[in-house]
């Protein structure tokens, strides 16, 4: 890296050039995470009772062309893009680009007796961490981001989000955060450990090879955790 001289021009020269960058870099930063917006601001705005809600929402959470909403109660909605069933309509119909249609908007079938505590959403899949510590994920299968051990698309057909369980984390492993790339998942465990599925061709699920995993039978239960390094785990992903 070439030094440059300590005289007073350069440096606020560089000092304001910095800040232009830093600047610039803070609204950048924000106005590109289109995964998650503001909770309180939509609360304020009545958008929770627009979309049939009765209680406030706690999250929002949106894909390449779909979005999804929790509630503070843990009911997940979710409309846009359904090419992949990313919806969980148990169907491949969009919602929400119509009249009256987020008014007659549904919840997703978590399961009986089952609420969200967390959702994640990656390009074109949706996965929701539910109250018993258990992760289920549905929509577009292509790489194995749904954890299945196969590549079927799910929550696209009649009946497939009550069949849907949940993913195979491991003996007495439970989720407490899920996180969702493009075409992969994560997910920290109880333990402190942390395990990815889905596609894997830039090593982004931490095995040490670009071998995607959740695509194939056996693949989750014998799916090992993240080497964090020696004693350590992770309070967050």
């Amino acid at each position: 890296m070439k030094a440059y001289p300590s005289n007073g021009l350069r440096s606020k020269r560089l000092t304001i050039s910095g800040i232009v960058v830093l600047l610039l870099a803070l609204i950048c930063s924000i106005q590109i995470d289109p995964r998650r917006a503001d909770a309180a601001s939509l609360n304020s705005g009545g958008f929770a009772q627009s979309v049939g809600f009765n209680d406030s929402l706690a999250r929002v959470e949106t894909g390449n062309t779909h979005s999804c909403f929790l509630s503070h109660a843990g009911r997940v909605k979710c409309w846009g893009t359904n090419s992949f069933g990313q919806l969980g309509k148990d169907s491949t119909a969009s919602w929400g680009d119509d009249t009256s249609e987020m008014a007659a908007l549904g919840a997703v079938n978590l399961g009986t007796n089952k609420t969200a505590v967390s959702i994640a959403a990656g390009d074109y899949h949706t996965c929701a961490l539910l109250n018993d510590g258990t992760v289920k994920c549905w929509g577009l299968n292509s790489s194995g981001q749904l954890g299945r051990d196969n590549v079927l698309n799910w929550g696209d057909g009649s009946g497939e989000m009550a069949a849907l369980g949940a993913i195979n984390l491991g003996t007495n492993k439970t989720a407490v955060r899920i996180a969702a790339g493009d075409y992969h998942t994560c997910a920290l465990l109880n333990d402190g450990t942390v395990k990815c599925w889905g596609l894997n061709s830039s090593g982004q699920l931490g095995t040490d090879s670009t071998a995607n995993l959740g695509d194939g039978s056996g693949e989750m239960a014998a799916l090992g955790a993240v080497n964090l390094g020696t004693n350590k785990t992770a309070t967050a992903i």
